[in-house]
């Protein structure tokens, strides 16, 4: 399972961990860590709201992104 899904999961749940970790079916720690992991590789601290603001801004634009064919041959929701 990759950071950018446990992201979208994280935000899907209203940053909600326990819901997170429920809906992956991954323990409370793992979903913590790979949180705390995808902030740390971004510079951002996740107990600030603008930075998480900005996190969850991101990722959204990166679901809004053009599909290309080339770059992502899987199957996009």
């Amino acid at each position: 399972m990759s950071l950018l899904q446990t992201l979208n999961q994280y935000f899907k749940h209203n940053r909600n961990i326990k819901k997170t970790s429920a809906a992956l079916f991954t323990h409370y720690n793992t979903v913590t860590y790979r949180i705390e992991r995808a902030c740390e590789l971004l510079n951002l601290n996740s107990d600030d709201g603008d930075d998480m603001l900005e996190l969850q801004l991101a990722l959204k634009l990166h679901e809004m992104r053009p599909y290309d064919k080339q770059r992502n041959p899987q199957n996009r929701r």
